[in-house]
């Protein structure tokens, strides 16, 4: 008497691979680069005096400092913080406004907000999604910085912009869902 073994065995392996196909699809694979930040928490919390947040970056950032003339003439200064993982840039930018900047005739505040982030950060915002952090108005965007994909987060707070972003060649929304989560006001 011959067991149907071929028949078993094939559904077998189809669920095994399956399975395996989901795991890497929920739970994909974190650059090496950004692995001790993401996994083991090793990084350094960049908590800018005065600036009312807290945000967990990869490495101890570059700072500099910009300054922006407004669409009303007013002018400002932001701030931007550059941390580097490997092929990653993580960076913040934040900046305090003068009074009715974010009212440009027209525009939407938290698309001005991220017009402005994304002046003095450097990128192009892309794919916009209006969102909330915290309870406050937030922009969700694909960005563009140096011919480089990202993902950029820009929350607006009362007179105040912070945006954190991430960029890489490739793989640049990895560390985003992080970088996020570690934005506190």
């Amino acid at each position: 008497m011959r067991l149907p073994v071929v028949g078993p065995l094939s559904v077998i392996v189809m669920v095994a691979s399956v399975a395996m196909g989901w795991n890497h699809y929920s739970n994909p694979s974190v650059p090496a680069a950004l692995q001790p930040w993401m996994q083991h928490h090793v990084g350094v919390t960049f908590r800018p005096a005065g600036a009312g947040f807290s945000v967990s970056l990869p490495s101890q950032p570059t700072e500099s400092f910009l300054q922006l003339t407004f669409w009303n003439g007013l002018t400002g200064i932001a701030r931007v913080a550059r941390s580097h993982a490997g092929i990653h840039e993580v960076s913040v930018v934040w900046m305090r406004l003068p009074s009715g900047v974010l009212e440009r005739p027209g525009v939407d505040p938290a698309q001005a907000a991220a017009d402005l982030a994304g002046q003095a950060g450097g990128f192009h915002v892309q794919v916009p999604t209006a969102v909330h952090h915290h309870g406050m108005p937030a922009i969700d965007a694909e960005i563009i910085r140096n011919q480089l994909d990202g993902r950029a987060l820009i929350v607006v707070n009362g007179d105040a912009i912070v945006a954190v972003f991430v960029t890489a060649p490739h793989d640049a929304g990895a560390g985003f869902d992080f970088l996020v989560r570690s934005l506190l006001p």
